[in-house]
């Protein structure tokens, strides 16, 4: 960070805050662009080698902006975390022992949820191998509706 010795304490952590909640801010429109640009490019590529045979375009689009989706949202979870891991060092809080401790608390709320865990990854591959993808029309035990997001 900056050396900002000539202002108050409040000033310069505020500053150094806005700075990293900034960085956080560029580096998930980064990400989101990239993603796009990608997503993109892969169905233009796909596209070109079936020939649009294999599967429809807008089936493909649907496919893989969805997958985008979820990996836009899993990244910028990410980079939430991490932008408030640096703003709790900002204040003086020493962030390898919460580390540490979420990580064995991280552990024992894995082997107490251990079902939910297991849905959750059941949901990362029910979209991995394009079971249901948004907008498809379901229905799951007497449930019927519209996939509207994952």
């Amino acid at each position: 960070m900056p050396d900002l010795t000539n202002l108050p304490d409040s000033v310069e952590i505020g500053l150094q805050i806005a700075l990293v909640a900034g960085a956080a801010l560029i580096s998930f429109l980064v990400l989101r662009a990239a993603v796009g640009i990608s997503v993109r490019h892969l169905i233009e590529r796909r596209t070109a080698e079936s020939g649009g045979g294999v599967l429809p375009r807008a089936e493909l689009e649907r496919r893989v902006n969805t997958i985008a989706r979820l990996a836009v949202r899993v990244a910028a979870t990410v980079i939430v975390v991490i932008a408030m891991l640096m703003t709790l060092d900002l204040f003086g809080i020493d962030i390898g022992p919460a580390v540490a401790g979420l990580g064995v608390v991280g552990i024992a709320v894995g082997l107490g949820a251990q079902t939910l865990v297991r849905d959750w990854l059941a949901g990362i591959f029910v979209v991995l191998e394009n079971q249901y993808s948004s907008g498809d029309m379901v229905r799951i035990a007497d449930v019927e509706g519209v996939v509207e997001d994952f």
